[in-house]
Order: C-alpha cells, then sequence, then structure tokens
C-alpha cells in the first residue's frame, strides 16, 4: 500500500467552494462531451483568464501606491463532480501573515468567474472562507475545517451566487466586488452576509438560459438571482 504524504501541499489562506447548478441535469440530457466542452472546458478558461486579470491589477495597484513587493496570485482548482474549488496557491507570507491579501484576490477572481460564468449561461453557487486545507490532485484529497465549514453554507443558499462566511467578517476588505446582502436560504430564512458582487462585470444576464429548467426549486433561485442583480445594478448604476 503506498503512503499519503499528508505533509504536501498543505495551504494557508482563502478558499472557494462552487457548485454548478444545473450540472446533474445537464448530465441527464448531454453527452459527456457536451459537458467537458461547454461546462469544465469554459470554466477552466474563465478561472485562467481570471486570475491574469487579477495578477494584472495587483501589479498596477502596487505600482502607483509606490508599494515594492511584489507578488502573483497563483488561483489553482480542483474539479470533482459539479463542484469546483478554488484556492490561492501560495506560501508567500504576505498571503499568510496577510489573510486579506489571499482573501481579496479570491472574491475578486471569483466576481468575474461569477460574471463570465453567467455570459456562458453556466450558473454558479458558493461561499468562502480561510484557513488551513490540504489538497492533493491525483488521488484527489481534500481535507480542512473551511472547507467542511463552507460545504454546508454552499449547499443551503438559495440562489446563484457567492457568500463569504462569518469567520471573515473580522477582516477589512475592498467593497469593489463584495457587498452585504440579505442572502436567500432554502429554508426560506434570510440572512444579511457578504456576498460577491459580480454585476459590474457583466451585462444583463440571460436568467432563462442561465437557469434552463422548469422545475419549481430551480425558477425560484433563478428569480432570487435576479431580484439580487437588479438591486446591484440599482445601486451601483443609479438613474439619474
Amino acid at each position: 500500500m503506498t503512503d499519503i504524504p499528508l505533509l504536501l501541499n498543505t495551504y494557508t489562506g482563502a478558499i472557494a467552494m462552487i457548485d454548478i447548478l444545473g450540472y446533474k441535469d445537464r448530465l441527464c440530457k448531454s453527452s459527456i462531451e457536451d459537458i467537458k466542452q461547454n461546462i469544465i472546458d469554459k470554466l477552466i478558461r474563465i478561472i485562467d483568464t481570471a486570475n491574469t486579470i487579477v495578477n494584472r491589477d495587483r501589479f498596477r495597484f502596487n505600482k502607483f501606491s509606490n508599494d515594492n513587493t511584489i507578488y502573483t496570485t497563483g488561483l489553482d482548482y480542483v474539479f470533482f463532480a459539479d463542484t469546483m474549488l478554488l484556492f490561492i496557491e501560495s506560501d508567500d507570507a504576505c498571503f499568510i501573515n496577510r489573510p486579506e491579501n489571499s482573501i481579496n484576490s479570491l472574491c475578486y477572481a471569483t466576481s468575474l468567474i461569477l460574471g463570465k460564468g453567467f455570459e456562458n449561461y453556466i450558473s454558479l453557487r458558493g461561499a468562502i472562507s480561510f484557513g488551513e486545507f490540504y489538497i492533493q490532485k491525483n488521488p484527489v484529497i481534500i481535507i480542512g475545517k473551511p472547507i467542511s465549514k463552507i460545504s454546508q453554507l454552499e449547499r443551503t443558499q438559495d440562489w446563484a451566487g457567492v457568500v463569504l462566511s462569518d469567520d471573515l467578517d473580522k477582516y477589512d476588505l475592498f467593497d469593489s466586488f463584495i457587498t452585504k446582502y440579505a442572502v436567500p436560504f432554502k429554508d426560506n430564512s434570510i440572512k444579511e452576509m457578504r456576498a460577491i458582487n459580480w454585476v459590474r462585470f457583466i451585462n444583463k444576464p440571460d436568467f432563462d438560459l442561465s437557469f434552463d429548467s422548469d422545475r419549481q426549486d430551480v425558477i425560484i433561485k433563478k428569480e432570487n438571482t435576479r431580484v439580487f442583480y437588479n438591486t446591484l445594478m440599482d445601486k451601483t448604476f443609479p438613474e439619474k
């Protein structure tokens, strides 16, 4: 029996668990090749683009703020079934000792991924936390307290969107891609939380194509997401 090197690939940083909504229904109606080309491959390209944009903008911010610190955000991911984990792959002290750097980078990337996902009719739902975790890709092994926390938080929401877990409330984060919002949950409760603002990164999404189902639970998610979009649009681009 081969021992698993549990001391390898251990990270301290921000991590997001994101579910691909409608994946199981699409799997029943489509071929594996269709799922790969129109969901997985597109999401991989979107993640790579988001990583490029986040690093570009961080370099510009440091340059204009006379911060000579140079560091690169390594946005990594793992897919399993209808879920993906996004995390910052870095052992740089600026991410470990200043958690807000890691969290801000992941929140920015997630806002881009959500917006671009809607442009490709892919609706996503998830949660973000921070802490120590272990990830191995082959074979896939995922361990960590923040993963358990965001797993529960992800699947109980009743919309397409991503929230920040309560343990991140102590961090002062950029409000450019984070907003406070009354988040809907499946038990019909509403809780004010910090959520990812993806609205500024997309033209008006086609919610009917992004939520392609007549099931009542899907319709509720669609309408809750539409309300979020309209609410944030009114705040971001108020009528004069």
